[in-house]
């Protein structure tokens, strides 16, 4: 535990009001490195004793099964009705921040310290990973919680910015798998359902498309933690967390944790696919169009694009949502390509005001087709007079192309 917890605990315990005990807490860890332990199936494969010894004085938030491992050493524990079990807590004791909603089910042996409301968990088109408006739920605007889904974003993204941390390193958050109705852990546990008891209350059964909605609103998140000042790293080889967010052992060196780059392009180098598309990149073309080829200066693996037809173009491209973070950033992006033929193959970045604008702000450079391998870099900042919802970040070959082109890499990092 935390040298500084016990006494904050009496403090908040002796506080008359919710209010005073939410003002107790902000700034209390200021630059401080923050352990989120989550209940996902990765976070048996990296807890251990010697991470626990690693953790005794460190500052732990603990959500919901995982105080059961860390119990000697946990600063704080994130409760909500669902897959709740009641808790006995060793002295001394945690720190306890509780949320629930009007209708949801009993929570017997609850004694938070902290009991926060969420007023409107029903309504999808005001959830967090839909909005993206995590500004709005700040515990300085007030202590009713957004439906998330999920305790962390209800609840544990806005202790950590209260706190003042500079950096948290999350523990078993995997988010779930994608198309499954249940959401596994890293306990055992009875399915929901069951009439075999295991002690666990609430068992809810979720919607598949709400695991793929949190994961891909992530990179979104990690923007906006990067924008109060505090960097997020994962310890998990499974989680589905954008992959923008730094895959990190629990030893790591914090002090090079921060030097990491903000890379605004997922499998940059090419070296994952799927089926015949690299990951994370789509096209608008037909994919046999597009095929994985090792004809790059290195032999590793790159993109060959094979031309579409004397109307038509072929490209690959990704998607990034934006956000307010985003406006008035500066942004470089580096494309290795090669093409054999004059003003057929470009490269380009565009901010676009929804997904479909077909008059974006656009940068954008060629290759001068001499066959020859060539860095084509682009730079500019993104504008804070229009509103820009998307940027999208495209290798073409256009239309009328006789020749295929290579790609070698995308690179495109962000800074503010």
């Amino acid at each position: 535990m935390h040298p500084k917890t016990a006494q904050l605990r009496e403090k908040i315990r002796d506080a008359a009001s919710a209010a005073e005990k939410v003002n107790l807490l902000q700034g209390a860890y200021e630059g401080e490195t923050c352990y989120l332990l989550t209940c996902g199936p990765s976070f048996k494969d990296n807890w251990s004793d010697e991470v626990k010894e690693l953790l005794s004085d460190k500052l732990v938030v603990s959500v919901k099964q995982t105080y059961n491992e860390a119990a000697e050493i946990a600063d704080f524990h994130l409760l909500n009705s669902w897959n709740y079990q009641p808790y006995d807590y060793k002295e001394p004791a945690p720190i306890v921040l509780f949320e629930r909603a009007d209708d949801d089910p009993p929570t017997p042996g609850t004694r938070p310290d902290l009991l926060f409301r969420i007023p409107d968990p029903r309504n999808f088109s005001k959830r967090l990973a839909t909005t993206l408006a995590f500004d709005d739920w700040l515990f300085s605007k007030g202590l009713e919680r957004p439906w998330g889904p999920g305790v962390v974003y209800e609840l544990g993204i806005y202790l950590f910015v209260h706190l003042g941390v500079k950096e948290i390193i999350a523990m078993g958050w995997d988010l779930g798998e994608l198309n499954v109705p249940v959401m596994t852990h890293y306990f055992k546990e009875e399915a929901p359902g069951s009439r075999k008891p295991d002690g666990i209350l609430n068992k809810p059964r979720i919607r598949p498309f709400e695991v793929q909605d949190i994961a891909e609103s992530t990179r979104a998140l990690y923007y906006w933690f990067r924008s109060k000042g505090i960097y997020l790293y994962i310890v998990s080889d499974r989680s589905l967390i954008d992959p923008v967010v730094p895959r990190v052992s629990i030893f790591s060196d914090t002090k090079k944790l921060a030097k990491y780059t903000t890379e605004l392009i997922c499998n940059g180098n090419f070296s994952t696919w799927n089926r015949n598309m690299p990951l994370y990149w789509e096209t608008n073309a037909d994919t046999r169009l597009i095929s994985r080829s090792e004809k790059t200066p290195d032999g590793t693996s790159g993109v060959e694009l094979k031309p579409a037809g004397r109307k038509k173009y072929n490209s690959i491209f990704q998607f990034l949502k934006s956000e307010t973070f985003f406006q008035g950033g500066r942004f470089k992006a580096t494309a290795r390509v090669k093409a054999y033929e004059p003003g057929k193959l470009s490269f380009s970045t565009a901010c676009l005001r929804d997904s479909r604008d077909r008059e974006p702000v656009m940068f954008k450079t060629d290759h001068p087709g001499d066959g020859q391998w060539q860095d084509l870099e682009i730079s500019g900042t993104i504008p804070v007079d229009i509103p820009v919802s998307h940027l999208k970040f495209t290798v073409m070959l256009r239309a009328g192309a006789k020749e295929p082109a290579l790609i070698k890499e995308v690179n495109v990092t962000f800074e503010k």
